[in-house]
C-alpha cells in the first residue's frame, strides 16, 4: 500500500492494519499559527511494526480524504499516542482515549521536545519564504511531511 491514502476506500483497506494503538500527528495548514486560526492539512498516522502514512485532508497535491471519514478511522483505535494533547483537542473530540507521549519524551531527554529541529531543508526554506502564509503545510510536498514524522516516530 502506498505511504498516501487518497481514497477512503484505501483508508478502509489500512483499517484491516490497525491494532489497539496508533500514533497520529496532525498537521496543520502553518505550524507557527494558533491551532484555532489555521485548518488541518494532513494526518500522519502510524501504528507499531509498521509504516507511516500521510492521509491528506486539504493538501495542494493530493486528492484529499474527507475530515469525518479521517475521524472516523481514528476512533476505532484504543489508544492514541499524540505529542502534544492540548494541540490536538482543537481538531478532535476530548472523548478520544489520547496519551500524551510528550512527557515521556521529556524524562527520558530532560530537555523539550522540538518537532521543527527535524524539519527537512524543503520545510525549512519553505518556513523562511513563507511564514506568513496559513496555508503553509498544504504546499509543502506531502513525502517531506512524511519524511519529517518518519524521522521524529523513530526517535
Amino acid at each position: 500500500m502506498h505511504a498516501i491514502i487518497e481514497t477512503k476506500h484505501q483508508l478502509n483497506q489500512l483499517k484491516c492494519c490497525t491494532n489497539d494503538s496508533c500514533f497520529i500527528q496532525i498537521i496543520p495548514g502553518n505550524d507557527n499559527f494558533h491551532p484555532k486560526l489555521t485548518n488541518i492539512s494532513s494526518v500522519y498516522y502510524r501504528c507499531k511494526n509498521s509504516k507511516g502514512y500521510i492521509l491528506p485532508i486539504n493538501h495542494s497535491e493530493t486528492f484529499n480524504l474527507q475530515w469525518d471519514d479521517v475521524l472516523e478511522f481514528i476512533k476505532n483505535h484504543k489508544i492514541i499516542h499524540v505529542l502534544d494533547k492540548k494541540f490536538h483537542l482543537y481538531f478532535l473530540p476530548a472523548s478520544l482515549p489520547i496519551t500524551d507521549i510528550q512527557f515521556k519524551i521529556l524524562n527520558k531527554e530532560n530537555k523539550i521536545f522540538k518537532t521543527n529541529e527535524y524539519n527537512t531543508p524543503v520545510h525549512t526554506h519553505f518556513y523562511r519564504e513563507h511564514y506568513f502564509r496559513n496555508n503553509l503545510n498544504n504546499i509543502i510536498p506531502v513525502s517531506k511531511h512524511l519524511e519529517k514524522w518518519e524521522v521524529i516516530f523513530d526517535i
